[in-house]
């Protein structure tokens, strides 16, 4: 995963720790990794290799829907004071994967709304985003400005959606 990616344990302390038993793997993974499967997310926070998710090693983390209590963040330094924009990468998500009728989260879209919070400058901003699962790739959040400086994003596991999936975000500053 990128420099400063971090997850968060369910307790809002940070962990270094894989959610996942080391034997626990598929094929030739990196260690601490398994193949993701999207109608099975863990209970917590774990890492998985996606065939299309962002970047050479094709590496994420990936969560069961929750009520807030677990997330992950992802922290920038901010060079020159602007307008930007946020976005978010998805991978590749087939919104029609459904799970078994009897199944806990059955009823829910494989994605569903995001709860984000971007902190900068002493600010705490919440956003909602909604991700488009058959829109794989950099999808917009939202417009911040920006001064100089650390800017953090903070992703829950509080979702209407099967998973929460984490991979990458990015700044892109607005003339």
């Amino acid at each position: 995963l990128d420099d400063g990616f971090e997850i968060i344990s369910d307790s809002k302390e940070k962990s270094d720790v894989s959610m996942f038993d080391s034997n626990y793997k598929f094929g030739q993974f990196p260690e601490g990794y398994i193949g993701a499967v999207p109608f099975m997310p863990p209970q917590r926070w774990g890492k998985a290799v996606f065939d299309t998710a962002y970047g050479s090693k094709a590496t994420a983390v990936y969560t069961r829907y929750g009520d807030g209590d677990g997330c992950v963040e992802w922290n920038a330094d901010i060079p020159d004071q602007g307008n930007y924009d946020l976005e978010y990468y998805i991978a590749d998500f087939n919104r029609r994967m459904r799970l078994p009728p009897d199944t806990p989260g059955a009823d829910r879209d494989i994605l569903g709304e995001y709860n984000l919070s971007i902190k900068f400058t002493g600010e705490d901003n919440s956003v909602t985003f909604i991700p488009e699962a058959g829109q794989p790739g950099w999808q917009y959040v939202s417009s911040f400005d920006l001064k100089p400086g650390n800017v953090c994003v903070e992703l829950s596991n509080k979702s209407t959606g099967m998973l929460v999936y984490a991979d990458a975000i990015r700044w892109v500053k607005r003339n």
